[in-house]
């Protein structure tokens, strides 16, 4: 897989729990700061027409959200290259 993915730049990775897990709370924390009008007015960009996700999450330097882990073959994958 890490092959795969350093020669193409891209790689299927099977679902795993702890990564569904971490992209709910993600989703969650996501759509609470989009809720906040301030956040909102802030984030979006071209017109209104999408928003700008970067600074969204309230995530932690090792990518975790409200103290879920982001792990996963894919993640252990993109730090060997």
């Amino acid at each position: 897989m890490v092959a795969t993915l350093s020669e193409k730049g891209w790689a299927i990775f099977p679902p795993e729990p702890g990564v569904a897990e971490w992209a709910r709370t993600a989703r969650d924390a996501a759509l609470k700061r989009m809720a906040e009008p301030a956040r909102r007015a802030a984030g979006l960009a071209c017109g209104g027409t999408w928003f700008v996700g970067l600074d969204c999450l309230p995530n932690d330097a090792d990518g975790s959200v409200a103290g879920v882990p982001l792990d996963g073959a894919a993640r252990r994958a993109a730090e060997t290259i």
